[in-house]
């Protein structure tokens, strides 16, 4: 994970590859949460 995500940030962005993988189908994070974001690891919508 990026420096400077929260331990819950990390956690999201961590569990959400893992579900497209299984679900093969996009995941999106729904967050306005900026480092979230700015991190590019998962796609989001506001």
């Amino acid at each position: 994970m990026p420096p400077g995500l929260e331990i819950h940030d990390a956690i999201l962005c961590g569990t959400a590859p893992i579900c497209m993988d299984s679900l093969k189908e996009d995941v999106r994070v729904i967050t306005k949460d900026e480092s979230i974001v700015q991190s590019g690891i998962v796609a989001t919508t506001w």
